[in-house]
């Protein structure tokens, strides 16, 4: 069986794609390369692609994706379902949205670090957070080719990168003041990370998302704590976050100093507006406030003493009245086979103690679930904890299943039907026929009414396919409502417990505090 569908991308009011769309279109352009071994100047660089492959492959792009059941009113026969995606445009557009993968630090010259246009007969190679995107895609659609799958198992997949909730009309960041709160958790880094202030800002500093900012000497401020320059903050926000444009990259950072976490020092008389704005100069220098300290989360810093570097620096003296914080390991996925890096996850919010919520009081599970679902800060920690037991597709699911409600509520034509109908295959195919790549744990009558459904539907007359997307949406409220279930019976509590426990344990917070890094050599980084 094979079903098609035709739709514009989804555009933001500042004229941009989508942010899943635009991942998606990256990652298929990836998938659609060879990614050969390429020589510039004496030096050779896997997994890299020429700007005239990129261009060519780019103007009709297509990715298909097959699974084989048997029937289920004759075993003996196989149904084959085959979902294809293409992208087409012109050369011109092309080009243009391959000079966006350079300013979303998704791709970068093999040889000039700071080349931001895509300029012809170059080299190009995709950067660790290129290569997170891509692996993502990969884990959501079943990817399976040899270059992808050398690619993620390479030492240049390092990034663990920061997944930004977004809102899903207008595709702009969330700015709950609790989700900046682990944002800047992840941005200031599990210990500070002290660098000479002789050394040049380089994209290639960030390269696995669990080393923060760079922490500079500051020489001509007495009262000197831990500072950092606006183009370190700037490259840290792109290339260890899915922040797609310099925009939303300088949208974040002036939201951590309008939250008092961060101020900017070395402004001798600044108007009351100009000290509300970012910026992304190396000369402007920024230092944390109290409060940004007591969000940090860093323990023990005489450990970390600038001396190691230079004696001529001076820090703030962080008091052991701090609001505490908590940590839990972020495990990396099992395609990649090298020493991982600890990440953590952050309960800033004292949410799980606060008699207001019911976390933690006589609610349900279920109505603990929906509190974490409504919460972005809560729901950002949650999606961590699943990737860590590796059930993260219960929560993809639970949210893709939405977008599909939404587009089947409003699908009144033929068009927009079809639209619908080609969404349910897509999360069919990745998350519910058997075999997928994220398969969920159903029951097996529902599994089966779904694929006796999905391989029998003919899309011909409007009223028989508005009867058959009826038909499909009630399966997947079946589906959904499992789910929903599952989540609130096993991850919630255990969720909650990992909190509690982390809370309550100084040894076993200290030791989360202890990072392990990667030992592999990185000679370029994503």
């Amino acid at each position: 069986m094979h079903q098609s569908s035709t739709r514009l991308m989804r555009m933001t009011a500042d004229g941009r794609p989508f942010t899943n769309d635009y991942k998606d279109l990256f990652s298929t352009l990836i998938a659609s390369l060879s990614l050969n071994t390429h020589r510039v100047h004496f030096k050779t660089f896997p997994f890299s692609f020429t700007t005239e492959e990129a261009l060519a492959n780019l103007r009709y792009l297509k990715l298909t994706h097959s699974t084989r059941l048997p029937d289920a009113k004759d075993p003996s026969r196989i149904l084959v379902t085959t979902s294809t995606t293409t992208f087409s445009m012109a050369e011109d557009i092309a080009k243009l949205l391959c000079q966006r993968f350079i300013l979303s630090h998704f791709i970068e010259s093999v040889n000039e670090k700071n080349l931001t246009i895509f300029k012809d007969k170059a080299i190009w190679k995709l950067t660790p957070k290129g290569i997170a995107i891509v692996s993502r895609f990969v884990k959501r659609n079943g990817v399976d080719t040899p270059v992808i799958n050398d690619l993620l198992a390479s030492p240049y997949n390092t990034m663990q990168l920061v997944i930004l909730e977004r809102d899903p009309e207008t595709d702009a960041i969330l700015q709950d003041p609790f989700m900046i709160e682990i944002i800047f958790r992840h941005f200031v880094g599990i210990k500070p990370n002290i660098v000479s202030s002789n050394i040049q800002d380089s994209p290639d500093d960030y390269t696995d998302g669990i080393v923060g900012v760079r922490i500079i000497e500051q020489k001509f401020i007495e009262s000197s704590r831990y500072c950092f320059n606006g183009l370190s903050a700037f490259l840290w926000l792109m290339r260890c976050c899915t922040t797609i444009t310099y925009r939303e990259a300088i949208e974040i950072a002036t939201i951590f100093i309008n939250q008092n976490l961060i101020i900017r020092e070395n402004t001798e008389s600044p108007s009351k507006s100009d000290s509300f704005k970012f910026s992304s100069s190396k000369n402007d220098i920024y230092m944390l406030t109290d409060k940004g300290f007591s969000i940090s989360g860093w323990k023990d810093l005489d450990v970390y003493s600038i001396s190691t570097v230079t004696t001529k620096s001076k820090f703030f003296f962080i008091g052991a009245n701090r609001k505490k914080q908590t940590t839990i390991k972020n495990i990396r996925p099992k395609i990649i086979q090298k020493t991982d890096p600890e990440s953590y996850l952050t309960f800033q919010k004292d949410i799980f103690y606060d008699i207001n919520t019911g976390l933690l009081n006589n609610e349900t599970n279920h109505k603990r679930l929906f509190i974490i679902l409504n919460d972005p800060a809560l729901r950002f920690q949650f999606r961590i904890f699943l990737q860590e037991n590796y059930c993260e597709e219960n929560l993809s699911f639970y949210f893709e299943s939405i977008q599909f409600f939404q587009l089947a509520e409003h699908a009144i034509d033929p068009i927009s039907i079809q639209e619908s109908l080609t969404k349910a295959y897509d999360i069919y195919n990745a998350f519910l026929v058997e075999g997928s790549p994220c398969e969920l744990n159903l029951d097996y009558a529902l599994k089966q009414s779904l694929a006796d459904c999905m391989t029998t539907i003919v899309l011909n007359d409007n009223e028989t396919m508005k009867n058959t997307l009826d038909s499909v949406v009630k399966l997947f409220d079946k589906a959904q409502k499992q789910i929903l279930r599952l989540m609130a019976r096993d991850s919630v509590p255990k969720f909650l417990q990992s909190a509690t426990q982390l809370k309550n344990d100084t040894n076993q917070f200290q030791e989360f505090m202890k990072p392990t890094f990667s030992t592999h050599p990185i000679s370029q980084t994503s």
